[in-house]
């Protein structure tokens, strides 16, 4: 998971940045940030694109599996479709608003993380506000 959460976490910094920089020349131009959470598309099966080369055959720790299979249930039990996605993607644009936030139910996550940082204390674990998805996944061993 981490360079998929560095990648995301890359396109908010570099989407950020394009805003104030277009608004730096002006602001007639402008852009928003996608922040979609679980959607029904082939996300969670990823894998089958890898190259053979690439592959790694590796038996998943207890970790991953329980979050592989949670990622598995999230993404198909998702109640926006990609096509939901769009058309709240195209009323962002169209209002000029930057962030787009498909699923609200994320936020309590958002406040979180931005509690930790504002207390200077350690990331809380992002599972703690999902207790049924923490009794799934057992420490590594």
């Amino acid at each position: 998971m981490g360079v998929y959460n560095a990648s995301k976490h890359a396109v908010v910094s570099l989407t950020e940045t394009l805003y104030h920089d277009l608004q730096h020349v002006g602001g007639a131009l402008g852009c928003s940030l996608l922040c979609p959470a679980f959607v029904p598309t082939g996300i969670a099966d990823a894998e089958r694109a890898r190259p053979d080369a690439l592959r790694n055959d590796a038996p998943l720790t207890a970790s991953q599996a329980a979050a592989d299979r949670q990622l598995h249930r999230a993404v198909q039990s998702g109640k926006i479709t990609a096509a939901d996605v769009a058309a709240l993607t195209f009323d962002a644009i169209a209002s000029r608003r930057f962030y787009v936030i498909t699923h609200p139910a994320i936020m309590p996550s958002v406040h979180l993380r931005h509690a930790d940082i504002e207390a200077q204390r350690n990331p809380t674990d992002p599972l703690s506000l999902k207790p049924q998805v923490k009794a799934e996944v057992k420490p590594l061993q």
